[in-house]
């Protein structure tokens, strides 16, 4: 009798070990570049259709998984985008194991209807504290030598 229950299960194991090792996932990943192949870090590669997707590291590298349960074979637009950048897509089709799709990010000229600046960590005194608010315009910013980012 144990050899018999053995064997069942034995049989049973064999019958779907093809069908757990066929229900893999896919793993998409790739690297985002611009036009000089210069990695671009924080760029939102993903399955909007899905929700599922990843940021990309700062080698530009990115990595995620659908499940196995929500591959059929079916083919998805896999989108790249970053602001300041125009944002590119690939149809691709989901199957088990890795799929490589790469993107190159062409510069996007923006238009800023207005910029807001903020100061942060400055102290005052309570009868020096008010706020206010200016305009610049364009003349002014395309005499701008260039852009500072202030780091404190």
């Amino acid at each position: 009798m144990h050899s018999f229950i053995t064997r069942r299960a034995l049989a049973l194991i064999a019958a779907l070990c093809p069908a757990a090792l066929s229900a893999q996932e896919a793993r998409i990943t790739g690297r985002v570049t611009n036009e000089a192949a210069v990695p671009v870090v924080g760029a939102t590669v993903r399955i909007s259709t899905m929700g599922l997707g990843a940021i990309t590291g700062n080698d530009g590298r990115y990595s995620f998984f659908v499940p196995a349960a929500r591959i059929s074979g079916q083919s998805v637009v896999l989108t790249a985008r970053l602001l300041g950048y125009t944002e590119q897509s690939a149809t691709i089709t989901l199957r088990s194991g890795t799929i490589t799709q790469d993107f190159t990010l062409v510069t996007a000229p923006t238009r800023l209807s207005q910029v807001v600046v903020t100061g942060e960590g400055t102290s005052t005194t309570r009868e020096h504290l008010t706020t206010t608010i200016n305009s610049v315009d364009t003349a002014q910013l395309q005499r701008a030598a260039q852009p500072q980012n202030v780091v404190s």
